[in-house]
């Protein structure tokens, strides 16, 4: 009985730790993929925005840049709360 506890206690450890792992690195690839989305959007908004009259410019890059971080952010915290819910083990 006394052994069963001790590999009970030590499975759940690990189990803890390979999760926390897991979902520690599944964390640096969302945000790694959020930061690529994030220039590919920047980029894609630029091109647009080159096309606007000058004058208009200053104010569609303001607007697109709070578009972005808004489409990224929330995209983030989404992808982050379904990783918080994986069990691996």
């Amino acid at each position: 009985m006394f052994l069963d506890d001790i590999f009970k206690a030590g499975e759940r450890k690990v189990s803890g730790y390979v999760n926390h792992e897991g979902q520690r690195i599944a964390g640096k690839v969302i945000h790694g993929l959020a930061r690529k989305a994030e220039s590919k959007l920047d980029q894609e908004s630029d091109e647009l925005i080159g096309k606007l009259p000058k004058f208009a410019q200053d104010e569609a890059r303001t607007l697109a840049r709070k578009g972005v971080d808004k489409v990224v952010g929330k995209g983030e915290k989404l992808a982050m709360s379904e990783v918080s819910k994986i069990k691996l083990v």
